[in-house]
């Protein structure tokens, strides 16, 4: 039996339907999967930074990489929850820790352990399983950056210590090493004959 829709055989508009919709299918395929990759290649970035900076925290592509969590992994519950809670510990840094190394400690250690729960939630999501505690351990970053930064941080204090009159510049009169000492008999030249 012959199916005729309008006029036009089943068959015939079977064959419409295929030129027509096959290449706009495969179309909206590619769009679709370039999206997909394009979205993976960035959450990628951004795991691939956090992990680089994890002993760095401060640093400004940390930061960055942090702050695009909540866009690239928009919807990712497990993520957001790790995200918010390291967030939230570090708009939350203690009173007095400046002056308190013992509180100072346990905040960063506090703040090395959510990160580690974020990063492990991420390599969860981009199908690379890593743990907590070989992220928390992991990494590396030499003492002489965190040397150089808090005399950095010296440096920094001290001019805006100067620049508001809470402390002053001091000054020691020291003899310059090349000027040989005028003797006596130097002096006596110079002066004019009485």
């Amino acid at each position: 039996m012959e199916i005729v829709i309008f006029g036009v055989k089943l068959e015939a508009w079977a064959m419409i339907v295929a030129t027509v919709v096959g290449p706009l299918a495969a179309v909206l395929i590619t769009r679709w999967r370039d999206n997909k990759s394009d979205k993976n290649s960035r959450q990628m970035n951004i795991f691939r930074t956090l992990m680089a900076t994890r002993r760095v925290a401060i640093s400004y592509e940390h930061v960055a990489a942090l702050n695009q969590i909540e866009v690239e992994f928009y919807g990712i519950t497990p993520i957001e929850d790790a995200w918010r809670n390291y967030i939230a510990h570090l708009n939350n840094y203690p009173e007095g820790g400046n002056d308190n190394p013992a509180l100072n400690r346990a905040w960063d250690e506090r703040r090395a352990d959510l990160l580690a729960v974020l990063l492990a939630r991420i390599a969860t999501c981009m199908k690379m399983p890593i743990g907590e505690i070989d992220i928390r351990n992991g990494g590396y970053a030499p003492q002489g950056w965190g040397y150089r930064d808090w005399r950095m941080e010296q440096i920094q204090e001290f001019v805006v210590d100067l620049r508001t009159g809470r402390r002053a510049l001091p000054v020691i009169a020291v003899p310059l090493q090349n000027e040989a000492p005028q003797n006596a008999s130097a002096r006596n030249e110079t002066e004019p004959a009485q």
